[in-house]
């Protein structure tokens, strides 16, 4: 048999955030020593992400960090500018899908050819919007030009006619509503790795439920997902027979199909969760560097 490995050990002194995943035992010694040094620590529960927690000492990196997060959503022109930035990345690959439906799908060059020119106008609007309305505007007349092709480039026996959210009435917008629910879990998890408080988002309001920035940082990558699920039905990976109505529940995968899906998914997984770390350190990187206009401090 072979000797067992020696325990590791690190100093604790030079870290800032300790972060544990899925099922582990934290004692109390360390909690209260990483309080005492200053030290947060995060707990990801990826199976019931619900049930993960932060524990952010006052004065901590991380505390700075959610604070700074936290002003951040009272300060109009920082989320502008936010906001813009996501819209940008967003934008430009959902022109960049249309144009690639737009080659490879000539029997319905006109319909795109439409959309592709509304998505033109609103990428260029993007910048001179100088609100939030505004800009949110503009990203939904693009989404709605890119929903009105889709029922083109999806096999017409779906009944796909628009983006219907619940209960979703035909098997596009179900397939849609469970991918964007997984990418929204991933976006949660991601957050929480990199130390963000996924509630404090800049483009979504705060809602009780909601994890606000995880909803943000998923937005560019909702062209990548649907055109992903629009994949799957024209190579018939899924079909009609998959799914069955449920009364108040809409269309819904049956059991089988949902694991094959979940095979699918956990394929696409790593490449989405790259991109969402990517977005996160960007942000986080932005953050640490930016310094908010802090209130006077009157005590004195």
């Amino acid at each position: 048999m072979s000797r067992q490995a020696p325990l590791q050990t690190i100093p604790l002194r030079r870290v800032e955030t300790l972060v544990f995943l899925h099922s582990v035992s934290l004692p109390s010694r360390l909690i209260s020593t990483a309080g005492e040094l200053g030290i947060a620590l995060v707990y990801i529960n990826s199976h019931q992400l619900r049930r993960s927690f932060a524990i952010v000492p006052p004065g901590s990196v991380l505390a700075n960090l959610r604070l700074k997060q936290l002003c951040l959503c009272g300060d109009q022109q920082q989320r502008i500018h936010w906001v813009r930035r996501g819209l940008q990345i967003k934008l430009h690959y959902l022109y960049k899908q249309a144009w690639r439906c737009h080659v490879r799908r000539p029997d319905h060059r006109r319909p795109l050819t439409r959309a592709l020119g509304t998505i033109a106008r609103c990428r260029q609007e993007l910048l001179d919007a100088g609100d939030l309305d505004s800009l949110r505007g503009l990203e939904g007349k693009a989404q709605q030009a890119w929903f009105g092709v889709f029922q083109y480039l999806t096999p017409v026996s779906l009944g796909f006619t628009g983006r219907q959210r619940q209960p979703p009435p035909d098997p596009v917008n179900a397939l849609l509503s469970l991918t964007y629910t997984q990418l929204y879990l991933l976006a949660w998890e991601v957050c929480l790795m990199v130390g963000l408080d996924p509630a404090l988002g800049f483009f979504h309001e705060f809602a009780a439920n909601r994890q606000s920035l995880a909803c943000d940082l998923m937005e560019p990558l909702r062209p990548m997902a649907e055109v992903w699920v629009m994949q799957l039905f024209n190579q018939q990976v899924f079909r009609s027979r998959d799914f069955s109505a449920k009364s108040g529940k809409g269309c819904q995968l049956s059991a089988s199909a949902l694991k094959r899906y979940q095979t699918l998914f956990e394929q696409q997984r790593n490449m989405w969760k790259r991109l969402l770390l990517k977005y996160c350190r960007v942000y986080r990187d932005q953050l640490d560097q930016w310094e908010p206009q802090w209130p006077a401090n009157n005590n004195g």
